[in-house]
């Protein structure tokens, strides 16, 4: 059944690219079918799961193509849609890195030891303590600092580039591929939608 729906989505992605003015309506009905996948295996679920289920509502306010004609109301509901992904991906970080700050193995700098020595979470040991304290602090550094540091031009596609990193080892080293590659996804919106976007 799920290869139906999934068909159908890609029908409605094509759908969208070639009319345009329905994206909303597409929009929200890929949503549905997703939410609906989701909830039929939530207990395989991972949290890339559930934050792709929120970006494809948000997702709905912006059109797929530039050919839309932006009144007043449509360009107030893009840039909803832009912020809100944006604040999504943000929450992510700063939850993420503060339940590392507050955690002891995080803040001793043995958590990537920890996390390594579990074969369902790595596909080889880390044993060097120096190396896993500063993966460790980089990691909450960054994570805590992105949603300042990503606006800055000079370092953005460092930024970037450190963070495909980190998504790579968490989708092909930890084995929660859909989490690391719907991150690495979520970073092209950093460099393709602009904010704020003014009628003309």
């Amino acid at each position: 059944m799920a290869k139906y729906f999934i068909t159908l989505c890609i029908v409605l992605c094509i759908f969208s690219l070639l009319k345009s003015n329905y994206y909303f309506l597409i929009g929200i009905i890929i949503w549905f079918i997703f939410q609906n996948l989701s909830t039929a295996v939530y207990s395989a679920n991972t949290g890339g799961d559930y934050l792709l289920n929120q970006l494809l509502l948000f997702l709905c306010f912006i059109p797929s193509t530039s050919k839309i004609i932006f009144t007043e109301t449509k360009t107030a509901i893009y840039n909803f849609g832009v912020l809100a992904i944006f604040a999504q991906i943000f929450l992510v970080y700063l939850l993420s890195g503060y339940s590392k700050v507050i955690d002891t193995d995080w803040a001793s700098g043995t958590a990537i030891i920890q996390i390594s020595k579990c074969n369902h979470y790595s596909l080889f040991q880390i044993n060097n303590l120096l190396l896993s304290q500063i993966l460790c602090y980089v990691i909450m550094v960054y994570q805590l600092t992105f949603p300042i540091i990503i606006w800055l031009k000079p370092v953005k596609k460092f930024i970037l580039f450190i963070g495909i990193l980190m998504h790579f080892y968490i989708a092909l080293i930890m084995g929660l591929v859909s989490f690391g590659l719907i991150m690495i996804i979520c970073y092209t919106l950093f460099t393709e939608i602009k904010l704020p976007l003014s009628k003309k």
